[in-house]
């Protein structure tokens, strides 16, 4: 949880579903909470899930901020996500990576808009990346998160296995 001067902040909260954890993120105000996005985690055996498949998981604090860091892993993927309170921008920064042993068919991050005013008052979520790799995509029941894999195409033609790596963060402004 990362909450502002002003009373306003976000919440992080984890909730196991079979075999994952799902993750959601609320909005703040004062003393109430209003869901505002949760992690489209299905459970079956796609190989390239929505959102990463986090099978395990841990809170660590250190010093004024706390940090989730989780892993799981999907056909022959591994992921690995973090996700960090920045208290000074009262926001949440997402650390993903995926191991892929080839090009796969589809990456990111998707959530589900989950409460009645999304998004709410003054809150965003920016891709922190610096290429051209990652795109985020809005419609009136989700935002997802999706890699198109420029860079690694504009490189090295058979550069797999490889790491594909994205960074967020969701800010109250």
């Amino acid at each position: 949880m990362v909450v502002g001067n002003d009373g306003r902040g976000l919440r992080v909260r984890f909730e196991r579903l079979a075999d994952r954890f799902r993750h959601s993120i609320d909005f703040l105000q004062g003393d109430s909470a209003s869901p505002w996005l949760a992690s489209d985690d299905e459970c079956g055996s796609d190989p390239w899930p929505s959102s990463p498949p986090l099978q395990q998981g841990s809170v660590e604090d250190r010093g004024r901020e706390r940090v989730a860091l989780l892993l799981g892993m999907a056909g022959r993927g591994h992921w690995s996500l973090s996700i960090e309170t920045c208290t000074e921008r009262v926001a949440l920064e997402f650390d993903v990576a995926c191991r892929v042993p080839a090009r796969p068919a589809r990456l990111g991050s998707r959530y589900r808009l989950v409460g009645a005013e999304n998004p709410p008052p003054r809150c965003n979520l920016r891709i922190l990346d610096e290429n051209d790799d990652w795109t985020i995509s809005r419609s009136a029941q989700a935002v997802s998160i999706d890699w198109s894999g420029h860079s690694l195409d504009n490189a090295v033609a058979n550069c797999w296995p490889a790491t594909i790596r994205w960074r967020y963060r969701i800010a109250v402004e």
